[in-house]
């Protein structure tokens, strides 16, 4: 479709609105509205920008979800598919004693690398962290609160083309 006939001029300037994917629960079209755009040409530039990200599967709305909500229900919905019981009781228990306590009504959009480490900065301070690299190669590792991290922040920065399973 021409990107010139997408883009609106309204009062306060340019605008579009375009398919951003489908929902993969109704399998319904998702349409987003973007604006405003002091320029067409800047619109037209956005509206490039979105429409190779749908088409590489790499864009995504930030969510206004808080911290608390999205973990319990990616830890549910994806990260314990394929996951061991003792697996899952452990990284729960991370979940609730260290995650949920730090971050908790906090929105996922506001969590960035420095919110993230600041966090682990604090729990180095209280003595709950490792100063060095965690040995993989002994038989029995402790499990640390960076191994969900690990995990979940790839969903926030990046939507998933396929089901994935974390660390």
């Amino acid at each position: 479709m021409d990107s010139d006939r997408l883009i609106k001029k309204k009062t306060r300037g340019y605008y579009f609105r375009i398919d951003v994917g489908k929902d993969p629960i109704t399998g319904k079209r998702r349409q987003q509205s973007f604006g405003p755009f002091k320029t067409k040409t800047e619109a037209k530039k956005e509206l490039i920008k979105i429409r190779t990200q749908v088409m590489e599967g790499t864009y995504f709305k930030p969510s206004a979800q808080d911290f608390e909500s999205f973990i319990n229900e990616w830890f549910e919905t994806v990260y314990c598919q394929d996951k061991s019981e003792t697996t899952i009781e452990t990284r729960r228990y991370i979940i609730d004693g260290h995650l949920i306590p730090y971050f908790k009504k906090m929105p996922i959009k506001d969590i960035n690398t420095r919110v993230i480490d600041t966090f682990f900065a604090e729990l180095r301070k209280n003595g709950r962290y490792p100063r060095k690299k965690l040995n993989m190669k002994r038989k029995r590792t402790k499990i640390y609160p960076n191994h969900i991290f690990i995990s979940f922040s790839v969903c926030l920065t990046k939507p998933l083309k396929k089901p994935w399973h974390g660390a």
